[in-house]
């Protein structure tokens, strides 16, 4: 009989030795689930990647909008600021010149719109969805501008312009080369080389390209 009582308690604490260890170990993984990232980890609308590049207006005159990373709409441009990437500059009557030292210096003129995808500092990426902009690459950073469907790598000096009408885009060099790489209509991609002096015509409702003798600036 004292055998059998002492196997009882020995078993009923087991029990609950088991349930009290189930319960913490329970509580912790938790805790762990649930504990907050770090604060290096975490996404700011508000400020580009640290190791981002900010680009220096060096002059703007007329009417130029400025739309921040955050913002849903662009405002007036008042004054000199840092350019982030993930934010865009669009001109009215307006120009700007901005520069990324050492890397960039691009002139953007009427009538355009360009965001700064990526300005990391071993890559610049940049769309430009309308107008005119002169890009003038200084660095060691590779700088690629999107125009529709069309991606131009620029090592030299180069014009990139989107017809207002027409889904045309030309590029023209005027030091150095560009590499236009692009997928036609069967997506098959080609990539093509433009020394200095050429004109890249592209049509991005056929997919078709030409060369010519670029237009002096």
């Amino acid at each position: 009989m004292k055998k059998i009582f002492l196997f009882l308690i020995s078993l009923v604490a087991g029990i609950i030795f088991i349930a009290i260890y189930a319960k913490l170990a329970d509580q912790k993984s938790s805790q762990n689930i649930i504990s907050p990232a770090s604060d290096t980890s975490r996404f700011s609308l508000e400020s580009a990647p640290g190791r981002s590049l900010r680009g220096k207006i060096l002059s703007f005159s007329g009417s130029v909008d400025w739309q921040s990373r955050s913002a849903t709409m662009p405002a007036t441009l008042a004054k000199v600021i840092p350019i982030q990437q993930g934010e865009k500059i669009i001109t009215k009557n307006g120009k700007i010149k901005i520069q990324f030292e050492h890397e960039l210096t691009l002139n953007i003129l009427p009538d355009t719109q360009v965001e700064f995808i990526q300005t990391l500092p071993e890559n610049i990426v940049i769309a430009q969805s309308k107008g005119t902009a002169d890009y003038s690459k200084t660095g060691t950073a590779s700088v690629s501008v999107r125009t529709i469907h069309l991606l131009t790598e620029v090592n030299g000096n180069a014009v990139v312009s989107l017809d207002k009408n027409t889904p045309v885009v030309t590029v023209d060099v005027y030091k150095g080369l560009v590499k236009e790489a692009f997928n036609d209509l069967e997506y098959a991609s080609t990539v093509i080389t433009i020394s200095e002096g050429k004109q890249f015509i592209f049509n991005d409702e056929t997919r078709e390209s030409t060369i010519k003798l670029s237009i002096n600036k």
